[in-house]
């Protein structure tokens, strides 16, 4: 039998919070279209981006019904007519969007990443995404250099930066959070600094005013890794091979906070939007 992500038949019927969705039923096996590849799926990522999507609040809006799950790792099933470079059992990481909670999906060649043998799937989906971001945010997209810096804090944010900085401000923000803490980090920003976009954790998309970037001399970057790993796949796949190499030297260190069954994926999205992960929590297809 497989395992699809329902409500009251073959995907999410209606938009709304994670504990509205359930399984139910069997879906029939996957073969892969042309110019795609079906992956066996052995974990998925849950992300803030599903909590989003299920509830029509992300930039990506599939048409019901469908199956949440933006990041798997697995074995690739099938491979589309036209498709090169891969095979059936190349160990797999891809990028979804949509559709990857589930025992099978189907992905674009172009959104996947080869896994080395030494890294087991959850650990893998847990690098993927989160690790990946942050490289091609920082790299990429901050063009973080030596003598920079970057700062996150709890406390009274405009003080403690320019008491790290001296009074010369940022160079380059991450800023997954949003809300109100994107204006007050971006009025603390260095000359030709670089505001980084990554999301809105916080709950509200800020709304900037645009004479801060006039008088500061700095940008605001938007990122996006599902939309870079379409547009440039091959940098992509660079990025993950660069990762993996970090990984087996011991330098990161993915945390997995929790593992679920596919059928547990309610829970998962509950504690994700609950703010009860410190890590990643992961969807698993085996018990």
């Amino acid at each position: 039998m497989k395992r699809e992500y329902a409500n009251e038949s073959s995907g999410v019927q209606g938009l709304g919070p994670p504990g509205v969705v359930g399984y139910r039923g069997a879906s029939p096996p996957l073969e892969a279209e042309p110019g795609k590849v079906v992956v066996s799926v052995k974990a998925a990522s849950v992300k803030f981006s599903d909590t989003l999507i299920i509830q029509n609040k992300y930039q990506t809006k599939p048409e019901l019904p469908f199956i949440p799950g933006a990041e798997v790792t697995g074995v690739l099933k099938s491979i589309g007519a036209g498709v090169e470079g891969w095979k059936v059992g190349d160990r797999v990481s891809a990028q979804t969007t949509y559709g990857g909670y589930a025992e099978e999906v189907s992905a674009e060649p172009g959104r996947l990443a080869a896994i080395p043998e030494s890294i087991d799937f959850a650990r893998a989906t847990g690098l993927s995404s989160t690790y990946g971001t942050s490289y091609y945010a920082l790299t990429d997209r901050g063009q973080l250099r030596a003598g920079e810096t970057i700062n996150y804090v709890s406390e009274d944010m405009r003080a403690r930066v320019k008491a790290i900085t001296k009074g010369n401000g940022v160079d380059v923000i991450y800023d997954p959070v949003g809300g109100p803490y994107s204006e007050l980090a971006l009025r603390d920003m260095a000359w030709g600094g670089r505001l980084l976009v990554i999301g809105f954790t916080a709950g509200d998309i800020p709304k900037i005013p645009l004479n801060l970037p006039l008088i500061k001399g700095c940008s605001i970057v938007g990122v996006w890794i599902g939309a870079f790993a379409k547009r440039d796949p091959a940098r992509h796949r660079a990025h993950a091979v660069e990762l993996w190499k970090w990984f087996a030297a011991g330098k990161i260190k993915p945390h997995i906070w929790a593992t679920y069954p596919l059928e547990k994926a309610a829970d998962a999205l509950n504690a994700l939007a609950g703010r009860k992960v410190a890590g990643k929590a992961i969807l698993t297809t085996e018990a």
